[in-house]
Formats: C-alpha cells, sequence, structure tokens
C-alpha cells in the first residue's frame, strides 16, 4: 500500500528512482522532471559518489535499499514511499521529454490504468534502432508492485482493470547505452546477476534471451550460442503446437535470432518452423517478415520472396509496425529494398531490380551492394535500350 502519512490533499504525481552513483546523470533526469512531478522518491542502492546529495538538492526524499540483485524489491521500496495518485518511473541515465502538460493529462484520465511512452535510446551505434514503447506512467492503486528480479514488470492484482493508452506526447531519453558504460555494467552487474537467475531454475524465455545477447555483446560467443540453445529448447513444445508462449517480451528478437541461426546452418526446416508460427503471433515485426523471404529467396523461390519483402516495405510506408520491441529500422527499409531488386535480379527483371536498388539507396545512400548491382546491371540495361532504339 502507498505511504500516505502527510496531511492534505494526496500528491497528483510521484516521480520514483532506484540510483546508484549516478550523480554525473542525475541533474538533467531531475531537471527535466522536477517541474513535472509533486514529489521525488529515490531510493539508493549503494551509491558511493555524491548521488545522494544531487537527489537532496532536487527535494527528493532519500531512503536507502541493501542491494540484493533484485531490481523489482529495489523499485517496490520506491512505490511504497509514493503518495501519489500516478506513479512516473525514471532511471538516473535517462531523462523526460514531453510536449504536454502531464498534470492536466493525468487528471483527465479516468480510465486509464497505465501509459506506454516511447523510449529513445540516445546511444544506438552504427545500426539505427525503431523505437519501443515502455510503462513507465501507471496509477499508484493498492497492490501494485513491481516482478522479476530483472527486466522487472508492473502488475496490478485482479480483478483490477482498466485501459493501457500508447502516446508520443511523453518521451523517455536513455542514455545509459553509451559504451564505454554500458560494457561496464554488462561484464560487472547484469550477467552475473542473470547468470545467478538461470542457475537458480527461474529464468524464463526473456531472460534466457537476454543473457545470450549480453554474453554476445560482451564477446562470449560460446556462451551465447548456448544459452540461445536453451531458450529454443524451451520454445520448441510451442512451436510444434502452434501456441504462442504465456511469456512474450523478447520473443519476437529471440525467433528473430533463432531463425538467422538456422538459416546461416542452412537449416531451412527450423527457420520454417520459426517464422510459421512467429509471422503468425507477430504480423507486424518487420525482422520476421525479411527472414521468410530470405528463407525463401534461398530455397530457390524469388518469386514468393518478393511478396515478403514488399510487406516490409508497406509495414514502414504505412506505420504498421510494431512498438513493442525495437530492432534495426533497416529490416523495414533497405534491407529489403536490396533483397527485392536482387530477387528481381534472378527473375531477369532488370528495371524492377534498377528501381529497388535506388529505393534502397534513397533509404541508406552507402549501402555498398546496392551501389554493386546499380553499377552491374545498369549499362547493361542502357546496351539494351540502345539495341532495341
Amino acid at each position: 500500500m502507498p505511504v500516505d502519512a502527510t496531511p492534505g490533499p494526496r500528491p497528483l504525481l510521484s516521480l520514483c528512482m532506484i540510483v546508484k552513483n549516478e550523480a554525473a546523470n542525475l541533474p538533467r533526469c531531475l531537471s527535466s522532471a522536477q517541474p513535472h512531478v509533486d514529489e521525488i522518491v529515490v531510493v539508493d542502492t549503494g551509491s558511493e559518489d555524491n548521488t545522494v546529495e544531487v537527489a537532496r538538492q532536487y527535494g527528493a526524499r532519500v531512503s536507502f535499499f541493501d542491494w540484493c540483485d533484485d531490481f523489482a524489491a529495489a523499485r517496490n521500496a520506491a512505490l511504497d514511499q509514493a503518495r501519489g495518485e500516478w506513479i512516473l518511473a525514471l532511471d538516473g541515465d535517462e531523462e523526460l521529454s514531453l510536449t504536454i502538460d502531464l498534470r492536466q493529462m493525468l487528471q483527465g484520465s479516468v480510465e486509464v490504468l497505465s501509459y506506454l511512452t516511447p523510449f529513445v535510446n540516445i546511444y544506438d551505434g552504427d545500426r539505427p534502432m525503431s523505437v519501443g514503447v515502455v510503462r513507465r506512467l501507471f496509477r499508484n492503486l493498492p497492490g501494485v508492485r513491481y516482478v522479476g528480479r530483472f527486466h522487472e514488470q508492473v502488475q496490478y492484482p485482479d480483478p483490477v482493470v482498466g485501459q493501457t493508452l500508447a502516446i508520443d506526447t511523453v518521451k523517455i531519453l536513455h542514455y545509459g547505452y553509451a559504451p564505454e558504460l554500458w560494457m561496464t555494467k554488462i561484464a560487472k552487474r547484469n550477467i552475473p546477476i542473470l547468470e545467478s537467475i538461470c542457475q537458480s531454475g527461474e529464468a524464463g524465455l526473456m531472460l534466457m534471451t537476454t543473457l545470450a545477447d549480453m554474453y554476445t555483446n560482451a564477446g562470449q560467443p560460446e556462451q551465447s550460442q548456448q544459452c540461445y540453445q536453451a531458450a529454443y529448447d524451451r520454445l520448441l513444445p510451442y512451436l510444434l503446437a502452434g501456441e504462442c508462449p504465456p511469456e512474450t517480451i523478447l520473443l519476437r528478437f529471440l525467433l528473430q535470432k533463432l531463425t538467422w541461426q538456422a538459416l546461416e546452418a542452412e537449416d531451412y526446416e527450423t527457420a520454417r518452423l520459426c517464422l510459421q508460427n512467429g509471422l503468425k503471433w507477430f504480423p507486424d515485426y518487420p525482422p520476421l517478415s525479411y527472414l521468410a523471404g530470405l528463407n525463401l529467396f534461398y530455397l530457390g523461390f524469388p518469386r514468393g520472396a518478393i511478396a515478403y519483402f514488399e510487406e516490409c516495405l508497406s509495414l514502414y510506408r504505412e506505420n504498421r509496425y510494431t512498438r513493442a520491441e525495437s530492432f534495426e529500422t533497416a529490416y523495414m527499409t533497405s534491407h529489403p529494398a536490396f533483397s527485392l531488386g536482387y530477387s528481381w535480379m534472378k527473375l531477369r527483371e532488370g528495371q524492377k531490380a534498377v528501381e529497388a536498388f535506388k529505393l534502397c539507396l534513397s533509404f541508406d545512400p552507402n549501402y555498398g551492394p546496392a551501389l554493386e548491382r546499380l553499377a552491374e546491371i545498369s549499362p547493361r540495361l542502357n546496351t539494351q535500350a540502345s539495341e532495341e532504339t
């Protein structure tokens, strides 16, 4: 139950944070949120810098939590102290960005239980990613808790009901993927926690996928492959039955990775099994449509592949792609456009191939394979046109 020991009306919005050694980031985060919230609750999990002093400078109520490798437990400690009708959850390396009056919006949200807001990673590296959404703005009702030691999620007890709305007028900007900072967090914090959860037998598909991906980022390919194999073994009964698992967070990404691995091993049956189910469960996830096209192309069916590549492009043009998970935007732009052109080349449709390669270059002017194929096919088409005239 939320703590409400202070006399007077209940605050509208509480900012809840768990932090550790975030003195460098906190001014940016708290400056962005302070004008829009009624109280700031900060739970420190063992800072060794002046994080606590910085938080107090912004009027935060600071308490302390003995870190136990459990993000949900720490966040619940913050929830227990929040008096607001609504909760805004931010991390120290994040920033609130909005184009509306947040309080006015919440005061009018009679039937809304929570909001999904865009989550923008400032550091995407050399592979631009789509913008996913997160549940960070939610109503503070009795019994609301975080669950999950890692990648914790907000849950309400039954029979709490209400709408969950996606909005783009409130965004969260994330600065935590700066390479030098992220790799340290992966090696020293995330991987040990996830390994502990997996060894205890508590890890589901989401955490197994997360650990596999972090092993990849940490340059540990053997451990990554073992983790992906364990996730596939867990997923296989659902694939064979054609039934979507109850745990779907990161399932799109897992299916994408398993399909890529199967295609690289020329295991087209496993690829087909993952794609058949994945496209049924998540038809708006472009990487799966793209890989379905590649699967058919590799099997010698370029005309069948074309439909999937065009679907990827349509998902982008019509803004129909999912926001539930972030993915490389190239899977709905330059990659399918190039593969579309290459498929038309195989079908000896030179002009259509040229149009597709030019489309690819409109998305990425430096897409090397498209430049090469265009240089290869254009002179041939020009010669053909000259002979016809």
